[in-house]
């Protein structure tokens, strides 16, 4: 229990003969701390050998019963805190008891077992893919690309076999190879070949917009004439007028000889 400070103006001193003898001057005497229970023994002593006329024995009487309400006091609270104690001592058993619970519970539970997983089925292998039909073109075909030689190839090795040519196609002239062994490279030709649009012109639809662009403003582009006939001047072919005037002028040279090393 804690101890509790008596204070008064005038401390007691002694007992002498039943009467209370005070020191107004001992400075020592201006608080005493004690124990509660030994100060109301105390007090309750002096009470009984003081005189109860004396003034000092009043004070006495009123501090008793001052201690003795300080008294009641704290031991209602500790009963209530001792309640809350217990209470709270009997909840911590309780949930002790709910864990210890829980653990044997786990423990006694079997572990499901898990089923292992189906293998998948393996994924049916893709077809593979068609290959797409090379693109038959009919007419006569492009000739080979000249072997390199020391001697320039001649125009003829550009062209087309007229015997080879088929009237029932696209009668345009389409570019082939581009033989880059010249000093302007030059390039072979071949028959279009698509099925016919215009049966007039016997041209497939894109060889007739290009006839009709050259018509309307004829200069070199997409189209360089039909197959059966002469090459347009300025097509870039041995034996057009391009060709021999770039010859003649020193423009166009056959590199095959360097390239052979015969130079």
């Amino acid at each position: 229990m804690s101890a509790i400070a008596i204070t008064r103006v005038r401390p007691i001193a002694e007992v002498d003969g039943g009467r209370v003898g005070i020191d107004h001057n001992d400075p020592d005497h201006v608080s005493t701390a004690v124990d509660a229970v030994s100060a109301l023994n105390l007090l309750t002593a002096l009470y009984a050998t003081s005189d109860p006329d004396d003034s000092f024995s009043i004070d006495l009487k009123a501090i008793h019963e001052v201690m003795v309400k300080e008294l009641n006091k704290r031991e209602r609270l500790a009963n209530s805190y001792k309640k809350d104690y217990d209470a709270a001592l009997k909840r911590v058993a309780e949930l002790e008891a709910y864990v210890d619970e829980l653990e044997t519970h786990k423990a006694a539970k079997p572990k499901a077992v898990r089923a292992p997983k189906a293998a998948k089925e393996p994924k049916a292998a893709k077809e593979p893919k068609a290959a797409k039909a090379a693109k038959v073109t009919a007419g006569a075909p492009a000739p080979p690309m000249p072997p390199l030689t020391k001697e320039a190839p001649t125009p003829d090795k550009y062209r087309v076999d007229a015997s080879l040519i088929d009237d029932s196609v696209c009668m345009g002239r389409v570019p082939a190879f581009c033989d880059n062994r010249w000093k302007i490279n030059v390039y072979g030709e071949r028959q279009c070949g698509d099925a016919i649009h215009d049966a007039d012109t016997k041209l497939c639809s894109k060889c007739s917009e290009k006839l009709a662009s050259y018509a309307a403003d004829p200069k070199p582009g997409g189209w360089i004439g039909f197959i059966n006939e002469e090459v347009l001047s300025w097509h870039h072919i041995p034996g057009s007028k391009w060709f021999n005037d770039s010859i003649a002028s020193g423009k166009q040279k056959w590199l095959g000889a360097m390239m052979t090393g015969a130079e």
